[in-house]
């Protein structure tokens, strides 16, 4: 039989795995009542609220492994649970809600278009906050108590709870990271926010519509969300462009971030991450050569275009569906002349 240093250190070692806070019912396999209250008394571990144990002291500076869930290790399963920050989710223990929106996200693992400077904690309606509570989070209310409390929001409600408060380039870019995580359903997203009511569901409507797997990360997304504000300009996501015959010397055949297929417009995010080095810079400039030669518009849109100079770049993307339509107008009469 263990000795009850050793049983302790088993208890702390779990719910350091499971973000630096946990449940009593995740804890009960590692530990007895009569051990949560021994190491509630020691010092070891404090109870924020009822049935939750967060590390304290010295323990609470112990390294949370990545991967590690509360209770379990992280997947990409629906049902498995997420990675949770250990700050974050001590803080909205304190507080008595559930941690949401694009906290929630980002302990989901979806790649957002900015990190959140506080964290998002849903409360039930009713529920006061104290300041000491409340300090460093965005406190959102929920009319009713179904769901809540849990520990974070789920998938599904995540993607609504975002769709429904963040800029629109923001909302789009989590709704498709969870797309593509296979989290949640694109049919799925569509009918929640069909059936959604209240403040915001008519922006909760829009992303889900709006919302694909096909986008390659976050910046792209927040690109598609400017292109879709343009009149006019109608982009598909990973659109692929061939020149040549299969397998034949010199074949061309690429994805583009975004196109407009009617229009011939392409446009691309371009990314530090992906363009910067001498390399990429000579793959861009000839892959760009090439879809000029083929009749292709190339627009390329750097991250600060989309985050700090919007407008500019709806002016941009305005400009080039005006010029394209012109150009293929004047196409269309020229060869009714020679017709």
């Amino acid at each position: 039989m263990p000795r009850p240093r050793h049983e302790l250190d088993q208890l702390v070692a779990t719910v350091v795995r499971c973000g630096g806070i946990a449940h009593a019912r995740t804890l009960s396999a590692a530990a007895s009542p009569h051990l949560l209250r021994r190491a509630v008394r020691d010092g070891v571990l404090s109870s924020p609220r009822r049935g939750w144990y967060v590390l304290a002291g010295d323990a609470a500076t112990e390294r949370i492994p990545p991967g590690a869930g509360p209770g379990q290790p992280a997947a990409t399963d629906p049902e498995s649970r997420p990675d949770l920050a250990g700050a974050d989710l001590q803080a909205t223990v304190r507080a008595g809600g559930t941690l949401s929106h694009l906290s929630a996200a980002r302990v989901w693992g979806w790649p957002l278009l900015v990190e959140p400077d506080a964290v998002h904690v849903t409360v039930v309606e009713g529920r006061r906050v104290s300041a000491r509570q409340g300090r460093g989070l965005v406190v959102h209310r929920r009319a009713t108590d179904s769901g809540l409390p849990r520990d974070i929001t789920t998938p599904l409600e995540t993607v609504l709870d975002v769709a429904r408060t963040a800029p629109w380039p923001e909302a789009l870019a989590v709704a498709d990271s969870a797309l593509r995580s296979g989290l949640v359903g694109a049919a799925e997203l569509r009918e929640a926010a069909d059936l959604g009511r209240g403040p915001g569901c008519r922006r909760a409507r829009r992303v889900a519509g709006a919302a694909s797997p096909l986008a390659a990360g976050p910046f792209e997304s927040a690109v598609r969300a400017a292109a879709l504000d343009v009149p006019g300009l109608d982009v598909v996501p990973q659109y692929r462009i061939t020149d040549g015959d299969v397998g034949a010397p010199g074949r061309f055949d690429v994805r583009v971030d975004l196109a407009d297929p009617a229009l011939r417009i392409v446009i691309e995010a371009d990314s530090h991450a992906w363009h910067s080095t001498p390399a990429q810079r000579r793959r861009d400039s000839r892959r760009y050569v090439r879809l000029t030669c083929l009749g292709w518009l190339v627009l390329s849109v750097v991250y600060d275009d989309v985050v700090a100079d919007r407008a500019q770049l709806l002016l941009r993307l305005t400009e080039a569906v005006d010029l394209r339509r012109r150009n293929l107008e004047a196409e269309a009469a020229l060869h009714a002349r020679l017709a």
